[in-house]
Order: C-alpha cells, then sequence, then structure tokens
C-alpha cells in the first residue's frame, strides 16, 4: 500500500475565508455588513490569501528536505542525451579534388519556423570525399568471366562483350565494377549507355536486378528478436564482427557482400534507355577484396541478376541488354550527426587556491563528457597545460592528485575539499591549482533532448557552405534524444536503488534496473526462459510524442544498439555472478480491426469515425493499452485479446447507435500485410508479447430511419 501523504497544514483560502465570517457574530455581533463588498471581508479575504500562501509554503518543506537526502545519497541529475542521424550531401557534379566535410564544423540545421527556431546538427566524423573511378570492369555470363576495357574510368565494351548477361540472363549473372579507394557512406552514381529497349521482358520500374558492394567479414547481431529461440548466454546488444578462419576463401564471387542497396534513384529502366544513371548509398564499411587468390584485392560494386519471385514469375530478361559505356563516380557522401554543438577551450577563470572551488561552464546542462574533453590547468609561472581527470568522488583521492569532479546537469567544475578530521586538523581530498592559475575545459558538446528527434527529410539548411555541395538533407528520422533527468525520475531511480541496493536477484529488480538504466526505456518486463529458467528482459523504447489515440510508427517501437548498450551494461553491473541474463525489444503482435457501424441519430458520421479510431488506438497500445482513456500502464505483457472484447468498447462510445461488422486480423507491424484474420478464437500471446495497433479502419453510415 503506498503510504499517505502528509499535509502540514490542510487549510486553504475558502476554508480560511468561511471560517472568519462564521466569527464575526461571536466576535463582533455589530458587524453586520459580510457581503463581498465590504472593505472588512475584503481584508480577511486578503489575510486568508496570504494565510494560504504561507501553508503552501509550508508544505514544500518535505520536498526539500527529500531533495536534500538525495543530496546525500550522491543522486545527481542525468545529463540529456543528443539524437542522431545520417546526413546526406549531395554535389553537382562529381568532384575532380577532395572535398572535406569538416566534423564539428559542418552545421545543418532544419527551418525556421514560427513557433521555434532552427534545430542544429553537427557532423561528428571529420570525412574527404575523393575522386574514385572504376580500374577494373568484368562481366560474368554463366561460367564465363569477360574482363572489360577501362581507359580513364570508363568502360567501353566492343562487339559481343556489349551484352552484359547470359544470351538468356541467369541468376548470378552480374557486372562488377572495381576500384582502388574505399567507398565507405559515398554516395555513388552509375552512369550507362545502353541500346533503347534491348533487354525485354523486365518491369522497366522493378528491374530483377541487385546492386551489392563488398564489405569486411560478415556481421552478425546476437540480440534475436525472439528471445525462446535463443540459446541461453549473455545478453549482449552490440553487434559483433566474426572474423573468418584462417582457412577460409577471401574471393570477391564467394561472399562477403552486402545486403541489397536500394537505389535512390535510377533512369536506366534496367538498362533499357540510351542514357541512364544508378544513384547507390555506400554502406558505413566497405572492404578490398581479391577475385583471386593472387589477384590485386579491390573495393567491388556488384549488379547481379536476381530470380524470379513466385508472385513475379514474367519479370525476367528474356534477351540481355546491350551496354556501350559505363562508369561511376561519387556525388556525394552519407555523414553521421549530432543534435548538438561543441565548444573548444572554454576559459573557465582562475584559482585563488582555496579548497572546494566551482567553476562553472557557460552552457549548460552538457553531454555526457568525452574522453578527450577534460579539465586543463595552467601554472602562472608556466605556459604548459596541464590535464587533470575526472572523478566520480574524492574519497580516494590525495592531496598531489590533480583530480575534478563534473556534473553535467549544472555544468560544474568542482575541486577537491578539504575536510575536518577528529583530531582536528584537515585533510585535503585532491589537489588545488596554485593562486592565480588559469583553468579551462579542452571541449565539450551541449545540446540534446527530444527536440533533435526531428523527422526525415527536414534538415536542409547547410550552415556554412562547402565547396561543390548542391543540396543537404537526412533520408532518415533522426532518434535517440532524451531530454536531462527531472527531479521526480531521480526520486523514482533513488527509491529503486535504496530497494534493490544495485543488485539484481530478483525477476523485479531486473525490471527496476532496467527501467533505471536509460532514460528512453518505457516499460520493462522480466520472464523465465527455456528449461533452464534464464531470465529474459523484454523492454519497451519510449516514444516522444503522446502515444494515445494514434498509430505507432513501427520505428518508434524499434529499439537500436545504444539503448540495448545502456541497459546491458548497468546489468552486468548488478547481476550476480554467473547469472546468465537475455535481452531483447519487446515483440509486437499487431492487429488491425475493420469496423462498420451506424451513427446516432443527429449525430455526424466522420465524428464517430474519429472517436472509433482514437478508442481502438488507444486501448490496442503498448504503452498506454488495456484503458479506452489512455491512462493505462500499456497493455499487459502476455494478456490474451478476447474474442468480443472490442465490441462493447466501440458500441459505448457517444453516437454509436448500432455496429454492423466488427472483425480483427493478425497483421504484420511494418507492412500491414494481413498474417490470419478475421479471428474466430482468441488472440493468445507469449510471455514477451505485446499488442500494437496496426492501420485500423472504419466506415460510419450515417442514421436512416426505417
Amino acid at each position: 500500500m503506498t503510504l499517505p501523504e502528509v499535509a502540514l497544514d490542510d487549510l486553504r483560502f475558502q476554508e480560511l475565508v468561511n471560517e472568519c465570517r462564521k466569527s464575526i457574530n461571536k466576535h463582533c455581533p455589530e458587524w453586520t455588513e459580510v457581503n463581498v463588498s465590504d472593505p472588512g471581508i475584503t481584508l480577511i479575504e486578503l489575510f486568508a490569501w496570504m494565510t494560504d500562501m504561507l501553508s503552501y509554503r509550508i508544505n514544500r518543506l518535505p520536498e526539500k528536505l527529500h531533495v536534500a537526502l538525495l543530496s546525500l545519497l550522491d543522486v545527481r541529475l542525468r545529463p540529456p542525451k543528443a539524437a542522431g542521424t545520417e546526413l546526406r550531401f549531395t554535389f553537382e557534379h562529381p568532384p575532380t579534388r577532395p572535398v572535406r566535410i569538416p566534423a564539428w564544423e559542418t552545421e545543418v540545421a532544419t527551418q525556421r519556423t514560427q513557433m521555434h527556431g532552427p534545430i542544429v546538427f553537427q557532423t561528428n566524423t571529420d570525412f574527404v570525399i575523393r575522386p574514385v573511378r572504376p580500374a577494373v570492369c568484368l562481366f560474368k555470363r554463366g561460367s564465363e568471366w569477360l574482363n572489360i576495357p577501362v581507359g580513364d574510368g570508363r568502360a567501353q565494351p566492343q562487339g559481343d562483350d556489349c551484352f552484359a548477361f547470359s544470351e538468356e540472363p541467369l541468376p548470378d549473372d552480374c557486372i562488377m565494377l572495381g576500384f582502388d579507394r574505399p567507398l565507405d557512406r559515398l554516395l555513388m552514381r552509375v552512369d550507362v549507355d545502353c541500346m533503347a529497349a534491348r533487354g525485354v521482358g523486365v518491369n522497366p520500374k522493378e528491374p530483377p536486378l541487385a546492386w551489392q558492394v563488398s564489405v569486411p567479414h560478415v556481421e552478425r547481431g546476437v540480440a534475436p528478436a525472439d528471445a525462446h529461440d535463443r540459446a541461453a548466454g549473455p545478453a549482449d546488444a552490440h553487434v559483433e564482427r566474426v572474423d573468418a578462419p584462417p582457412d577460409a576463401p577471401a574471393v570477391a564471387g564467394e561472399g562477403n557482400w552486402s545486403q541489397a542497396i536500394k537505389p535512390l534513384r535510377d533512369t536506366t529502366e534496367g538498362f533499357n534507355v540510351e542514357r541512364g544513371s544508378i544513384e547507390l548509398d555506400m554502406p558505413s564499411r566497405t572492404a578490398a577484396l581479391p577475385l583471386e587468390r593472387r589477384s590485386r584485392p579491390r573495393y567491388w560494386l556488384r549488379c547481379s541478376v536476381l530470380a524470379p519471385s513466385a508472385g513475379a514469375r514474367d519479370n525476367r530478361y528474356q534477351t540481355p541488354p546491350q551496354i556501350f559505356s559505363l562508369t561511376a563516380a561519387p556525388l556525394g557522401a552519407t555523414v553521421p550527426a549530432e543534435h548538438l554543438q561543441r565548444v573548444r577551450e572554454e576559459l573557465l577563470g582562475h584559482s585563488d587556491g582555496t579548497p572546494g572551488q566551482t567553476f562553472r561552464l557557460r552552457c549548460a546542462p552538457i553531454l555526457p563528457a568525452l574522453d578527450a574533453e577534460h579539465v586543463e590547468v595552467r601554472n602562472p609561472d608556466s605556459d604548459r597545460w596541464e590535464h587533470w581527470s575526472r572523478v566520480e568522488t574524492f574519497a580516494e583521492s590525495g592531496r598531489e592528485d590533480h583530480h575534478y569532479m563534473l556534473d553535467e546537469s549544472a555544468g560544474a567544475i568542482e575541486l577537491g575539499p578539504a575536510v575536518r578530521q577528529s583530531n582536528g586538523t584537515f585533510r585535503q581530498y585532491g589537489a588545488i591549482p596554485a593562486q592565480r592559475s588559469e583553468l579551462r575545459f579542452s571541449a565539450y558538446r551541449h545540446g540534446g533532448g527530444t527536440l533533435g528527434n526531428v523527422a526525415e527529410e527536414t534538415l536542409t539548411r547547410l550552415r556554412r557552405p562547402i565547396p561543390g555541395v548542391r543540396s543537404v538533407t537526412n533520408p532518415q528520422a533522426a532518434g535517440g534524444g532524451v531530454d536531462a533527468e527531472s527531479l521526480e525520475l531521480a526520486r523514482a531511480r533513488a527509491s529503486s536503488m535504496l530497494r534493490t541496493r544495485t543488485r539484481a536477484v530478483t525477476r523485479e529488480d531486473f525490471e527496476d534496473l532496467s527501467r533505471v538504466a536509460s532514460a528512453r526505456v518505457a516499460r520493462a518486463h522480466c520472464v523465465p526462459v527455456g528449461d533452464a529458467g534464464v531470465p529474459c528482459v523484454y523492454l519497451v523504447p519510449k516514444v516522444v510524442q503522446s502515444p494515445a489515440a494514434r498509430r505507432l510508427d513501427p520505428r518508434e517501437l524499434k529499439g537500436d544498439r545504444d539503448l540495448l548498450g545502456d541497459v546491458k551494461r548497468s546489468l552486468d553491473e548488478c547481476r550476480l555472478v554467473g547469472t546468465t541474463v537475455c535481452l531483447a525489444i519487446a515483440r509486437f503482435r499487431a492487429v488491425r480491426v475493420a469496423v462498420r457501424a451506424v451513427a446516432s441519430p443527429s449525430t455526424e458520421a466522420k465524428g464517430v469515425e474519429d472517436r472509433i479510431l482514437d478508442a481502438l488506438y488507444t486501448y490496442l497500445n503498448p504503452l498506454v493499452g488495456g484503458s479506452v482513456q489512455g491512462e493505462g500502464d500499456g497493455w499487459e505483457f502476455g494478456r490474451t485479446l478476447r474474442q468480443g472484447e472490442l465490441y462493447p468498447i466501440v458500441h459505448g462510445l457517444e453516437g454509436v447507435h448500432k455496429i454492423l461488422l466488427l472483425n480483427v486480423y493478425e497483421v504484420k507491424l511494418e507492412t500491414g500485410e494481413v498474417i490470419r484474420g478475421p479471428l474466430t478464437e482468441d488472440l493468445k500471446l507469449g510471455l514477451g508479447d505485446l499488442i500494437a495497433s496496426g492501420r485500423h479502419r472504419v466506415k460510419v453510415d450515417p442514421f436512416a430511419a426505417a
């Protein structure tokens, strides 16, 4: 049971006024005018208001004491986190000389609006776009390999070599372009001259071709989506690079290819126009591989013929396309960026030589400091800046240790204090810079927060021009931005810390510690998995915008490596030795509801449709579901969706006269494709499953009298 809140003074304004008016006849019977217009009543209300304010201040004392207790426990507010995304820089023409996109200096912002100023992102990687052209061109036709001559970066097949694929194009026939420089993060444009309408038989909008690039050894994720199929082992939220054994073949034709790269733009229509181009966004890491064991390693770009799918048997080449010229060049690059601004070498002031000094940064709160971001001190007798080290506490610091503490939320740097000992002497914790010593912070980053979770294609304003850059945008929405921790969240975290003592033993311990490990975790649920009963913690990411009365985008419910990594590190510090923990994002079972209803008399059908949609999206919600009002804690993990459960919810809404049809379908969350339905029985969920809404369909007919 929750402990009741105790008010030190529960009298309020109106109660005080009423009490005074009742006392008038007893203490001053000659006072007969007690209307609101009387000056005496005005004075009573004035003093009642002042007393009410005093009561309010008195009742704030427990809150102040609570904050003081948090300070004694050394509970500090967590700093914000910056949203991240990738910025695609596009040139007017392929560059002829290296173009540098400097880190921390390249700023891209959203457009200013009447309500908000521009939201600024900075690139965090120093990236150079170098001119690169194909050095080798190969055509693979069945088991035959053709080496096409390349001059000045352009391949020009002659005679029968112009046919890119076999006479009857086969799966795995391909065109390969080899480069001498890495293709990491480049936006490549492939220019092709072909014979018009030569490769007939294919859908020109979706030709059966797959573009791939050579990459390092296979990347494997170790956090599967289905923890029930997971082998018992420690959770790992990172992507591990698994090196091939020494005797494994390192041949470009045998593997080490990226997933298929979807062209951003394709005007060739499957190599069926005279002059066309394909624009491809390269992955963040490419690799040089030899075509044969003794051949020179190159960075390969490959275009392969796909086998016809079951539903598109007619989408296949009947004759091979005929290519007369083929080349490729970078047209831009995609560079990671974060919602922050970086300040370098900010002067903090001068030391006065006393213990316990505090210096403040101009911008606060700041983002968690990196290894290269620290305090530097320069002695007045020297021009050399000394690096000081950050510590979490001065408990182990000696008087000669160059230590400081940093509070990111307040932007405060604290130097070591001098503490009085039992014998009356003082002990110095941490060194104190000599008097008149100058202090500076080498670099820090500020910004972050949920404001940076902007939509795709909104970061379009390059604040400092880069030669040759025509445009910039963010192809994907930014995510991961979290505001600085509030006092209420810090209280909840402190309560969890006191209860668990930072040790995860019970199921509730794992859930509490997972929730406080990252501000991006909305819900956590721990269940045993497998015969060994290995605990598995399912996480639900926090949604920035209000989750009620709307369909949640699948990307909002999809966790990332940073989120899982934060929780993993926290649980690794708290779990008992020998305890194995699985960690995964909750599995969402999406349902689509189709409703046909009749509106009540004198009720607008469109308004009833909106109310039904709002109720369905709110009730079938993993964050606030289980309640039509959206006041719940979210759909309960593993709770079965009962047959007929939605009927009374829809029928009970205002303006619904009767329901003609209500069907429930299970669909894929990402695509909306129907898996099964309409359901004629309960939808049973697994232990780590949650209900989520697909795209509901509602049709309401106006009332028609019989």
